[in-house]
């Protein structure tokens, strides 16, 4: 495979005779189209890879607009979406007992800045169908990246047979307020609920935070 960086190629894509051109961020590759198709008997350790990364490919795709905001800075020449499945992969996942399943707690959709909502716990009320999240705020971060007005991102994944369901909650509450309220939409059981927080700048710039992981829960 080449690489492009100059040259009228780079305002083009698809098939030119024998080759093919794609474009992936500022770069421009050029490669050979495969002279026939190879089928063989995949291996067990292809398989359980593939079954990996089609894990990790529905975790991430219901949650796109968050995985474009939460790894915006860690693309360099790479996607959004290709660097949270790179991460996941190696941390969101693992073999247990002949099956891949997902670690809940290593698990991104934000992966920036350090966290700041220290000791933050959730706690549930069934009844009421809400969750109400506490923490106390790290004041050094506020004071390097004037982050006051941070706005909190919640994210509850529900966890149901074989399907994930993302619940978003944007702007329940700023970094500084330490504490925030919001009502979950309720799911036929069984299922988990697995809740994360989130913080993302108000001020224009793409800055977000980490996510952390305040537990599961089963309403």
């Amino acid at each position: 495979m080449a690489t492009l960086s100059k040259g009228y190629l780079e305002r083009y894509s698809g098939k030119i005779g024998p080759v093919v051109i794609c474009q992936r961020k500022e770069m421009v590759y050029i490669r050979s189209m495969p002279t026939r198709i190879k089928r063989r008997k995949i291996t067990a350790r292809q398989r359980l890879h593939r079954e990996k990364f089609a894990l990790i490919q529905r975790l991430l795709r219901p949650i796109n607009m968050l995985i474009k905001l939460g790894f915006n800075s860690n693309t360099e020449k790479r996607s959004c979406h290709n660097a949270a499945m790179s991460h996941n992969l190696k941390e969101a996942v693992q073999l247990i007992d002949g099956k891949q399943q997902i670690i809940w707690p290593n698990f991104l959709f934000s992966k920036e800045l350090e966290n700041p909502a220290l000791n933050a716990k959730m706690q549930v009320d069934h009844t009421n169908k809400k969750i109400e999240i506490s923490w106390k705020t790290d004041i050094n971060f506020i004071k390097k990246y004037i982050a006051k007005l941070f706005q909190s991102i919640v994210l509850i994944y529900v966890e149901k047979g074989f399907s994930f369901l993302p619940q978003i909650y944007w702007h329940s509450a700023h970094l500084a307020s330490e504490r925030l309220e919001i009502e979950y939409m309720n799911e036929q059981k069984p299922c988990n609920f697995h809740v994360y927080l989130a913080f993302f700048s108000t001020l224009g710039e793409s800055r977000t935070t980490s996510n952390i992981y305040l537990g599961s829960f089963t309403p």
